[in-house]
């Protein structure tokens, strides 16, 4: 599959993206919102994946990367 990532902030300094396969279906999401105002704190959010896409990885690729993006953000 090629993933195709689609980005858009999610609220005050939070960031959400889709994932697309090669057809442009959207096949899962995932999101960063900070934590109740707690600076430094990030919450994992919209981690979403279709049912038929799982059991190949991408979900730990969405955790992954959630992960790189909440250092980016300095969480």
């Amino acid at each position: 599959m090629n993933a195709i990532w689609r980005g858009n902030s999610f609220g005050a300094g939070g960031w959400f993206e889709v994932l697309e396969d090669g057809n442009g279906e959207i096949v899962g999401s995932v999101g960063l919102r900070p934590y109740r105002g707690q600076w430094r704190k990030v919450e994992l959010r919209k981690m979403y994946l279709k049912p038929s896409m799982r059991g190949r990885g991408l979900g730990r690729m969405l955790l992954e990367r959630a992960l790189e993006k909440a250092r980016e953000l300095g969480f």
